[in-house]
């Protein structure tokens, strides 16, 4: 991420989500899981999410 934002390709706050991203989910694979993920997220979470990856699919030039 810091290569596009040095690079300009994506901005700031697209790498601020991004890394949240990253950070919320590094990781996570389902056969290491202790507990059930079912009621750790809430819809805040996936629209967050959804945002993110579409603000990263716009800077790379694809559809909104």
């Amino acid at each position: 991420l810091g290569v596009l934002l040095a690079n300009q390709t994506i901005n700031q706050a697209t790498k601020d989500e991004l890394d949240w991203l990253w950070d919320v989910r590094n990781k996570v694979h389902l056969m290491l899981l202790e507990e059930r993920e079912l009621n750790q997220y809430n819809i805040a979470h996936y629209n967050r999410a959804v945002r993110a990856l579409s603000a990263l699919r716009v800077c790379l030039g694809g559809l909104p």
